[in-house]
């Protein structure tokens, strides 16, 4: 079992941004929760809160992803109705792969794209 630490995390959609999501982090030991969310990709907007905004507006895939992430490690996570909506809409219980999102085990970036690498055939006389 992991032991708890000292963090709650709450998402949210963006109150402004509705396709963004923040999370407010609260606790002695925020700053493990904060680190963890910064490395998933997710951006500082002010003391104590983080952002999740992505071209392919799949945040709340990522959210989810990001909250059992938290969770394993012994951070308390609380989500909002409103973006457990937009989860259960689009989220985690999907049967396909999230689109721009790495295979297992890719060390490759989500948001590259990989150069064609067929060449086209050019008639010569």
């Amino acid at each position: 079992m992991t032991a708890s630490i000292d963090a709650h995390v709450r998402l949210d959609t963006h109150p402004t941004h509705p396709s963004a999501v923040q999370a407010v982090l609260t606790g002695t030991q925020a700053r493990v929760a904060s680190t963890a969310l910064e490395a998933a990709g997710w951006s500082a907007a002010a003391t104590g809160v983080m952002a999740l905004a992505r071209i392919d507006h799949e945040e709340p895939y990522w959210a989810a992803d990001a909250a059992q992430h938290l969770t394993a490690e012994g951070i308390t996570v609380e989500i909002t109705p409103r973006l457990q909506e937009a989860i259960d809409e689009n989220g985690p219980g999907r049967t396909t792969q999230c689109p721009g999102a790495p295979a297992a085990k890719s060390a490759r970036s989500p948001t590259r794209r990989r150069r064609s690498t067929t060449t086209s055939a050019t008639a010569t006389s």
